[in-house]
């Protein structure tokens, strides 16, 4: 098991999120951050409004969330959520807020986790 599937496991993510590297760096204060990027696998699809399954469409600008600390490393989650586009209207859409939806940003989904509200970009 790498880094990668560790961190993935800690942080509670399911197929078709996944941890795509792991990097330490230094916080300017003698300390290290912890810096996690997620991505979702190529070809995945996710829920619409309307329980229809869709392809992604895009991806929104790069994201960064502060998660709780791992050990006492800061943790940065860094991701570019999928848009999708919404069966019969076509209408683009990012990051649904119903807890049905698979394509929320990936530690928001119940067990993975506390994530701070923090957002950096």
């Amino acid at each position: 098991m790498n880094s990668e599937q560790i961190f993935g496991l800690g942080l509670g993510l399911t197929a078709p999120w996944q941890v795509e590297s792991v990097d330490f760096k230094e916080d300017g204060h003698g300390g290290k951050e912890l810096h996690l990027t997620i991505v979702f696998m190529k070809s995945s699809r996710f829920m619409d409004g309307h329980g229809q399954s869709c392809p992604v469409h895009d991806r929104a600008p790069k994201r960064t969330w502060q998660h709780v600390s791992f050990f006492e490393h800061v943790c940065y989650l860094h991701c570019r959520v999928p848009r999708i586009l919404e069966t019969g209207c076509g209408k683009s859409r990012r990051q649904p807020s119903s807890p049905s939806y698979s394509s929320r940003k990936p530690s928001s989904r119940t067990g993975a986790g506390s994530c701070a509200s923090s957002i950096r970009t």
